[in-house]
């Protein structure tokens, strides 16, 4: 998993991946901007890529859940 923060208080951020117990991930901080480049306007966000490197699901995070969204890519 790659979490990704616009946050500009990092501590913050941190707190939530600790909360989260988010210890496997690849954290990353980004300005709003870069987000709205690229066309991305729901935040939190989240992105699951299939094994073949193709965007699986994409959605508000609060939307979707993530879990059963990877069992089914995994097929269990």
């Amino acid at each position: 998993m790659i979490a990704v923060t616009i946050d500009s208080d990092l501590s913050s951020a941190k707190r939530v991946i600790e909360r989260q117990g988010w210890n496997k991930t690849s954290h990353h901080s980004v300005k709003t901007e870069a987000f709205r480049e690229i066309g991305l306007s729901v935040i939190p966000l989240v992105i699951i890529i299939a094994p073949d490197g193709t965007i699986a699901s994409m959605s508000g995070a609060h939307a979707i859940d993530v879990e059963d969204e990877v069992e089914a890519l995994l097929g269990n």
